[in-house]
């Protein structure tokens, strides 16, 4: 059986939580998956640049923003996708927000040539599980 490695990186802890609860009970025939986590953009750049060295993560999930609304942040998960494409390009990227304004995600389809994009509010456990089936058995 191989070993999907998933990275799911997300500022709102209960969201990252619930995507491993239900990606890791996904019965993905020939697939055992593991799915880390991060809350942050420093600590989902860490996981990203260690896995480097060691294990490649076959899909990382990334909310476009990493920080409450009203905090001033300068790193987005945009720019943990530009970092992931120069340091593990074969890793595919899928990005999970709420935003879903044409400005934004043409702006993350032009930077990081994402393998996907969901919006939140449209994401339930079946569009999930699919999403990751997709991208990894119909790239």
């Amino acid at each position: 059986m191989k070993t999907l490695r998933i990275l799911a990186i997300d500022d709102h802890e209960m969201t990252m939580l619930g995507y491993k609860f239900i990606l890791e009970n996904i019965d993905f025939e020939g697939y055992d998956i593991i799915v880390d986590t991060a809350n942050t953009f420093e600590g989902g750049k860490k996981l990203i640049e260690d896995s480097v060295n060691s294990f490649k993560y076959d899909i990382l999930l990334l909310d476009v923003q990493l920080f409450a609304p009203n905090e001033n942040q300068p790193h987005s998960g945009e720019d943990l996708g530009i970092l992931a494409r120069k340091l593990v390009p074969e890793s595919k990227i899928a990005f999970m927000s709420s935003f879903s304004d044409n400005f934004r995600i043409n702006s993350i389809l032009k930077s990081v040539d994402p393998d996907g994009y969901l919006v939140k509010t449209d994401i339930d456990p079946k569009t999930l599980e699919d999403a990751v089936k997709t991208i990894i058995l119909n790239p």
